[in-house]
């Protein structure tokens, strides 16, 4: 992902935010990624030191805008993966062979290097060889590389364009999303809102006459985490680029100065590629645990996550976390984590109004440090009858205990 602001890649006019895409099929960027990918895929078992000589040397031959080119790398390196040796046998290790030269140096042998080398390898019954790799393996630049995720350059190339609008969108405060409602189906939709959810994102959806609209919190407008939450909102972006119809504005914030900063407009027509990522198989350890052990405990209640429904809680839409169905009930639980300010403060004030509201809401304790949110919640009487706090993620016990509220 690009996320430094040195690999951005756009231009600046009028207020407005344009990222310079590049052409995928481009024969010059075809065949420097190609020579890169040969690179990369015949690094495993080199060092990291070694790789990046042999990129050095690719990239000074090749006439390709340095943006381009770093960005492309940057990419690259992020699909290795390293065999990180074990910190303290290495630092064992370094500290035996220094106090040994210490000893060998202060002694009144013959000083020269070959004398040494041979007098350390001696002692240690380790060849010259294996201590000069040995030694200092446990640098970054000294980790061996044991994978590189295999990509195509015409991939790679796309994943470059779509990395530009994530990076861009690393440093907004507000963005807001419009999907046509005539041109949106029902199963493309859940998707979208699955995905929000999934990335945690504060957002706020309402409709006009024909669209959907996400106002979406970016990270720049957090207080705490707003790397990770950065991080979550760029990866959501590709699932809206799968929809046929789509807009995107953004408050971009590159700089102090107002000449570094714009707005950033985005649609279907306008973005060139169209990147099929897949997140649908993935679930967080964390939520399986929570779902394998409600499942234990309970046995009148399944637990749901894939659910389709799409809630209205007088004033706006949502989608809860999760569903929660017995014989003759369905209920809802939501799940505010600590970025979550807004959307908690509204959720309680709109549901306060609704009467047989079937929705538990679990809150992080991360979130009371606010007063205002301390306020929201000791006031809420529909927080003190079906909500709960939970630290990392909400138990189960809490859940089957305010499930049995509504009984």
């Amino acid at each position: 992902m690009l996320t430094k602001k040195e690999l951005l890649n756009y231009k600046k006019y009028k207020g407005k935010i344009k990222p310079i895409f590049i052409d995928i099929h481009d024969e010059q960027l075809n065949l420097f990624c190609q020579n890169m990918l040969e690179i990369y895929n015949n690094s495993i078992g080199n060092s990291k030191i070694i790789l990046e000589e042999d990129v050095k040397n690719l990239s000074s031959v090749v006439d390709i805008d340095i943006k381009i080119k770093n960005g492309l790398i940057k990419l690259l390196n992020d699909r290795l993966e390293f065999d990180l040796n074990e910190t303290s046998d290495i630092c064992d290790f370094r500290e035996f062979i220094f106090t040994e030269s210490n000893l060998y140096i202060q002694s009144d042998k013959c000083l020269n290097l070959e004398n040494y080398k041979n007098n350390i390898s001696n002692y240690s019954k380790i060849s010259i060889q294996n201590i000069q790799d040995k030694i200092y393996s446990d640098l970054p630049n000294y980790n061996k590389i044991f994978k590189f995720k295999e990509i195509n350059a015409v991939e790679l190339l796309r994943k470059y364009n779509i990395s530009l609008v994530q990076g861009l969108l690393f440093h907004t405060e507000k963005i807001k999303i419009k999907i046509p409602i005539k041109d949106v189906q029902k199963s493309e939709l859940r998707y979208v809102l699955k995905k929000l959810k999934f990335f945690q994102l504060e957002n706020k959806i309402s409709k006009d006459n024909d669209n959907l609209i996400f106002d979406i919190d970016g990270p720049l407008s957090l207080f705490v985490q707003n790397q990770k939450y950065g991080f979550n909102l760029a990866s959501f972006f590709p699932t809206i680029t799968l929809l046929k119809n789509w807009e995107i504005e953004a408050e971009v914030f590159l700089g102090k100065s107002d000449k570094q900063n714009g707005i950033l407009n985005l649609d279907n027509k306008n973005f060139i590629p169209k990147y099929d990522f897949n997140y649908s198989s993935y679930i967080p350890e964390e939520l399986e645990i929570f779902e394998k052990l409600f499942l234990e405990k309970s046995f009148d209640w399944k637990i749901i996550n894939e659910c389709d429904d799409f809630l209205f809680d007088g004033n706006e839409f949502f989608f809860p976390d999760y569903k929660l169905v017995n014989l003759s009930k369905s209920i809802y639980l939501e799940v505010f984590h600590k970025w979550h300010k807004s959307s908690l403060i509204r959720r309680l004030k709109n549901i306060e109004e609704i009467k047989n509201i079937h929705l538990i809401i679990a809150v992080s304790k991360n979130l009371l440090k606010d007063t205002e949110i301390n306020k929201a919640i000791t006031s809420s009487k529909i927080f003190k009858q079906h909500g709960f706090l939970f630290r990392e993620m909400p138990t189960v016990n809490q859940v089957l205990e305010k499930l049995s509220s509504f009984i």
